[in-house]
């Protein structure tokens, strides 16, 4: 295995271990390596899979915590509007909704790590409120996973249900888009043998992260939940200033 492509694979391995405990940053923390390694079209097909692959292991070590039903009525509003997101990517300037997002979502981490931690019950419309925004986001800006952190953080889930609920509603997500960079040719035959050793990765992460979060006191898990936001959302921001390129 070429060197580069090992660095891949650890950085495979530390998505999903990090990305298991936050709830989202898979991608965030994958894609860059993918796109270092691969050509744009398979490494986007390579890390939506194992992303896919990656909320399949939540969903499946901690499914006795999973709340169905804000798993659907967060879920299926978040499918809608990612296409509906998606649909708008060619009208609707990105840079401005990427910084707005990034600010507010820094804004909302900085008070928790203050201490001020907002929460909401957890209602069916802010339910469904908080869906369509995280699939819309996801559609338009291409970034979600920080968004749905943010609310199911709020709605004061304990740690077993916050990864179980947000690894489902990402999983319903991952269900409409994984397929579509299939049918597109994204993946080609040279790299099928990359998909059952992504699920193996995959699930290594999560078992590991399973033991790591029976060990983290609610207090220091919220504190985790916060920082992992403040380090997306800043990344967001400086990519809107045109600091940090894209992709």
């Amino acid at each position: 295995m070429p060197p580069v492509e090992t660095v891949f694979w650890a950085a495979a391995l530390v998505a999903a271990l990090i990305g298991t405990i936050a709830g989202f940053g898979f991608s965030s923390i994958l894609l860059p390596v993918a796109l270092s390694v691969f050509q744009y079209e398979t490494a986007l097909a390579l890390v939506s899979i194992f992303h896919l692959f990656g909320n399949l292991g939540r969903v499946g070590f901690y499914r006795g915590n999973l709340d169905r039903r804000l798993m659907f009525l967060f879920g299926l509003p978040a499918v809608a509007m990612t296409f509906a997101g998606a649909m708008l990517v060619s009208v609707l300037p990105k840079d401005p909704l990427r910084l707005a997002v990034g600010l507010i979502l820094v804004a909302y981490s900085a008070l928790g790590l203050m201490g001020r931690q907002v929460t909401v019950s957890p209602t069916a419309s802010r339910s469904v409120l908080g869906g369509g925004v995280y699939g819309f986001s996801s559609g338009l800006v291409g970034t979600g996973g920080p968004i749905r952190g943010a609310f199911l953080s709020a709605f004061g889930l304990d740690s077993g249900t916050y990864i179980a609920t947000s690894g489902a509603i990402s999983l319903l997500v991952d269900l409409t888009r994984v397929p579509v960079y299939l049918l597109s040719g994204f993946l080609t035959p040279d790299y099928y043998l990359y998909v059952p050793a992504l699920l193996a990765v995959a699930l290594v992460g999560s078992s590991l992260s399973s033991v790591l979060v029976g060990r983290i006191p609610a207090p220091r898990f919220r504190v985790i939940i916060n920082v992992a936001i403040m380090l997306v959302s800043l990344r967001l921001v400086a990519e809107a200033l045109g600091l940090l390129k894209v992709g």
